[in-house]
C-alpha cells in the first residue's frame, strides 16, 4: 500500500499474487500514483477456489492516479469470481492504454466510483469479456467514464456486458449508500460480437449512457444493444443494428433522447422494445430512423 503526493510506483514486470478472501494486489491513495507497463500481471485465486472479491489495482482519493501502458501481448485478467482488475475510487484517475480480459465469472475490468473519480480507456484499448456475466466497464457513484473510438472488444461471455453505468453508489459490500449521484459512461468504439443473447450496456437507477459509436450485434440472434433500466441513453451514434433488440426500455424513470442516427432491428423482436413501467415519446425526439426487419417490429410493447 502506498500513500502520500511522493509515493511513486512503477510496475514493468512481475507476477502480483493475490491470496485470500477479498484481497488487494496494490493500493495507492492521497495523490499516490501507479506507472503500470511492461509485463506485470495480477494472479487472482482460481474461479472455483471458493475465493472471491479480489481487486488488483485500489486507487483512493483526490489526486491519486493510475497510468496504464500495457502493450499488446500482455492481458491482465480478472479469472477469480467477483474479481477486479481496477477499483477507482474517491475522485482518483485512471488514464491510458488496457489490455484487459475478464474471464472469471462476474468479474470486472474497471469498476469506478464516486463523483470526481474518471476513468479513460484510450485507442490501442483491448477489452476481451470473457467469463459469465463479466463487465468490462463499471460505473457507479458520480464517477465517469470514457470508451475512446478504436477500442476493440471480444464479448464472449454468456450474459457478458461491455460497460454498465449505474446511478447508484455502493460500498465493497455491494450495500447502497447513496442515489442518484450523476454516473456517466461515453462510448464512442465500434462494438460488435458474435454472440447471441450479448448484451451491449445497461444504464440503471438514473445513470447516464452516451453513445456515439456504431454497435452490430447481428451475427448471433437474442441479443440487445442497449438496456435501459429506469436508466438514461443519449444515443449519438450513428448505427446501432441487433438482432434481436436494439433498445430495450423499462421502468418509469426512463429517459431516452437521440440526434438521430439508425436504430435496425435486421431480425428478432424489435428496434425498441418497452418493458414494465416504460413509455416513449416520438414526437419530436430526433430519432431518425427506427426500423425492424423480418420478424422484427419498429417498436414493441
Amino acid at each position: 500500500m502506498g500513500s502520500g503526493n511522493s509515493v511513486t510506483v512503477n510496475m514493468t514486470d512481475g507476477v502480483i499474487d493475490l491470496q485470500g478472501q477479498g484481497a488487494i494486489g496494490v493500493e495507492v491513495s492521497n495523490g499516490g500514483t501507479v506507472n503500470l507497463s511492461g509485463t506485470a500481471v495480477p494472479k487472482f485465486a482460481d474461479n472455483d477456489s471458493g475465493i472471491t472479491d479480489q481487486i488488483a489495482f485500489r486507487i483512493i482519493g483526490d489526486d491519486a492516479s493510475i497510468t496504464t501502458n500495457v502493450g499488446t501481448g500482455t492481458l491482465l485478467d480478472a479469472s477469480g469470481t467477483n474479481s477486479t482488475l481496477f477499483r477507482i475510487e474517491q475522485s482518483a484517475q485512471q488514464t491510458g492504454i488496457l489490455q484487459m480480459k475478464t474471464s472469471g465469472t462476474g468479474s470486472r475490468g474497471i469498476w469506478a466510483t464516486d463523483a470526481g473519480t474518471s476513468v479513460v480507456a484510450d485507442a490501442g484499448s483491448d477489452f476481451q469479456v470473457l467469463g459469465a456475466r463479466a463487465q468490462g466497464v463499471y460505473i457507479t457513484g458520480g464517477a465517469t467514464g470514457l470508451m475512446n473510438s478504436g477500442v476493440s472488444v471480444n464479448l464472449v461471455g454468456f450474459g457478458a456486458v461491455v460497460g454498465e453505468v449505474d446511478g447508484n453508489e455502493y460500498a465493497l459490500d455491494g450495500s447502497v449508500t447513496n442515489v442518484d449521484t450523476g454516473s456517466k459512461l461515453t462510448n464512442k468504439a465500434d462494438i460488435t460480437t458474435p454472440l447471441r443473447d450479448a448484451i451491449g450496456f445497461i444504464t440503471r437507477n438514473k445513470g447516464l449512457m452516451v453513445n456515439t459509436g456504431n454497435i452490430n450485434f447481428t451475427a448471433g440472434n437474442n441479443n440487445i444493444g442497449v438496456w435501459v433500466d429506469n436508466g438514461k441513453f443519449d444515443n449519438q451514434g450513428n448505427e446501432i443494428k441487433v438482432n434481436g433488440v436494439v433498445l430495450y426500455v423499462e421502468g418509469t424513470d426512463s429517459v431516452i433522447t437521440s440526434s438521430g442516427g439508425k436504430l435496425l432491428a435486421t431480425d428478432g423482436e424489435a428496434a425498441i422494445k418497452l418493458g414494465n413501467g416504460a413509455s416513449l415519446d416520438l414526437a419530436g425526439s430526433g430519432f431518425g430512423i427506427i426500423e425492424g426487419q423480418g420478424l422484427a417490429h419498429g417498436v414493441f410493447t
